[in-house]
């Protein structure tokens, strides 16, 4: 089954930065794979949260909509290509009175778009990693209608899915 993993990036939009604490919830589908087959990551699932903790988003007019889209790199073992990417999208609505009291926060949910990878032959097992590091872009809409574009640092790789390799 799925697994859910805890990740935190950290992502510079316009100069400031915006901590993205997030869980990655990923599956290797089908699991077991076959040796020199295609696999998948299904379900893809990045869930995190908009805090009205920057004073840019907590001043944005309620029913604002943010269109979110995070592309992570991911490492895998046990498959090719040995570097990936994984894009995630989303949007989140903006709530009257979500500039006060602090620590208001909106659920973002994102689904992911999985990289095509190949179960290597002569391994048992296959796993993807990410690190938070990537790119992020934030459409405005409403009234503002503004694009922002912003990268994004991580720790060390995550493990968010493993799973069996099988002969052919």
């Amino acid at each position: 089954g799925a697994t859910a993993t805890s990740l935190t990036a950290t992502c510079t939009v316009n100069s400031i930065p915006v901590p993205i604490p997030a869980t990655v919830t990923a599956s290797i589908s089908p699991n077991p794979v076959v040796a020199g087959s295609p696999y998948t990551l299904s379900p893809l699932i990045l869930d995190t949260q908009v805090t009205n903790a920057n004073s840019t988003i907590a001043a944005l007019p309620a029913g604002t909509v943010l269109d979110i889209s995070f592309t992570a790199s991911a490492q895998v073992t046990g498959a090719s290509p040995a570097a990936a990417t994984a894009t995630f999208t989303g949007s989140a609505t903006i709530p009257s009175g979500f500039a006060s009291p602090p620590g208001q926060s909106v659920p973002l949910h994102m689904v992911g778009t999985s990289p095509v990878l190949t179960a290597s032959t002569g391994v048992t097992s296959t796993s993807v990693a990410v690190t938070g590091e990537g790119t992020i872009l934030v459409h405005v809409g409403g009234g503002l209608n503004l694009t922002l574009n912003g990268t994004c640092a991580g720790g060390s790789p995550i493990t968010i899915a493993t799973g069996s390799v099988v002969p052919p």
